[in-house]
């Protein structure tokens, strides 16, 4: 248990997660899978008190409450000893990070290529906790930036507050709208429904439903960028979850395998710096197949029952991604 006593701002404390405790105390994570309880104490634990009764006056299981600048995403969790309250601290707009500090650059340009803006599934996996809404994030707000148009979101609940209008050099304006869904089955509705409404990007939070998952590729084919998250072990596993959950809605293999743009499987490590600072690394591994050299080999692959056989394109991608050469394309 480390304490925190600095005097301050809370709307400044880098943290993820703060539990206001039934007792009156208070503590935070600095991120989803910290190990260590960095506990409140003078000032900022009586500011963290003062977010307690607002919290409560919700009356309702999730909740946002304001926080400074920024805006706090609330649960409320019954115990033995009483309700705790757990705040979680939304990201903002400018603290998003460039697509290109993420990932390697022949991953990069993969994720911008013109050639998706026809339409194509941008599918980011992982575990829980690996950057996947980071990262989807700055892919939408990046080829906003490059391409311009109309990016609609579909989340539950909004992880990062990101809604706006973004310039590029160029001159490209883009924008994006975003939308909070208190239901999971509303998904796949609210995502056909989108697709109506003549935008560039659709970027889906998650996806958890075979209906949402289904929606997604037809709107994918139809001309959209949709950029998801799923939980996946690893590529292979995530391109069988996309292509079971197609099936469970009703639909034929050709659906997932023409709609499939990009699918790239992440994990992230943190390490805290003996400045305080947190420093996070992903580890990527891609399969690219719109505009892959490959891209014909794999889709047909992609067809087969068998999907196995992909791992040795998985495997290629991962190489010649890390390989400086631009010689060596994915």
């Amino acid at each position: 248990m480390t304490n925190q006593t600095m005097s301050g701002s809370l709307s400044e404390l880098d943290f993820s997660d703060l539990y206001l405790e039934p007792n009156g105390r208070a503590w935070y994570k600095r991120f989803s899978r910290d190990p260590h309880r960095h506990e409140l104490t003078g000032d900022l634990l009586e500011q963290a008190r003062k977010l307690d009764e607002p919290a409560k006056k919700q009356n309702k299981d999730d909740f946002r409450i304001a926080l400074g600048d920024r805006s706090l995403r609330g649960r409320i969790l019954p115990t033995l000893s009483g309700n705790l309250v757990v705040l979680r601290r939304l990201m903002l707009r400018n603290e998003v990070p460039d697509v290109e500090t993420l990932y390697p650059v022949k991953l990069v340009n993969a994720l911008m290529s013109a050639e998706l803006a026809s339409g194509g599934v941008l599918l980011i996996t992982g575990p829980t906790g690996s950057g996947k809404t980071v990262a989807a994030m700055a892919t939408v707000i990046a080829r906003l930036t490059r391409f311009g148009g109309a990016a609609t979101s579909l989340e539950n609940p909004v992880e990062i507050v990101a809604e706006g209008v973004y310039r590029g050099p160029t001159g490209a304006e883009g924008t994006l709208y975003q939308t909070e869904v208190t239901n999971d089955l509303d998904f796949g509705p609210q995502i056909q429904a989108r697709s109506r409404a003549a935008p560039d990007i659709i970027f889906i939070g998650e996806i958890r439903t075979a209906a949402a998952m289904a929606q997604a590729a037809l709107a994918a084919l139809s001309g959209v960028v949709v950029i998801a998250t799923s939980h996946a072990e690893n590529v292979l596993s995530g391109v069988e979850r996309f292509r079971a959950m197609v099936r469970d809605a009703g639909y034929e293999t050709g659906l997932f395998s023409n709609a499939i743009g990009v699918i790239v499987h992440q994990t992230m490590t943190r390490t805290e710096l003996p400045d305080g600072t947190v420093q996070r690394k992903y580890d990527v591994s891609p399969l690219v197949v719109r505009g892959a050299v490959a891209s014909s080999a794999i889709r047909g692959q992609l067809m087969k029952e068998d999907l196995r056989p992909l791992q040795s394109h998985i495997d290629q991608q991962h190489r010649a991604m890390h390989n400086p050469s631009p010689g060596v394309p994915l």
